[in-house]
């Protein structure tokens, strides 16, 4: 990260719908996916927002992704 600049906010997004095998995960892989992306952002110089976190879960596992 580039340090020096102030008053800066980073945001940034966490989608779990755009890959095949994310969208196999359980509900409690999907969560642990998004707390491990949190624990990723510890320590980053800036304020950081996640603006969204979304999954998407199949009954067949099926990538739907196109329907979005």
């Amino acid at each position: 990260m580039t340090t020096g600049w102030n008053h800066v906010l980073m945001d940034t997004h966490h989608y779990q719908v755009f890959d095949g095998g994310q969208l196999l995960l359980s509900p409690k892989e999907h969560v642990n996916a998004a707390c491990s992306f949190g624990r990723s952002l510890v320590g980053v110089d800036k304020w950081t927002v996640v603006g969204e976190y979304v999954w998407l879960q199949t009954r067949s596992g099926s990538i739907c992704t196109n329907h979005l």
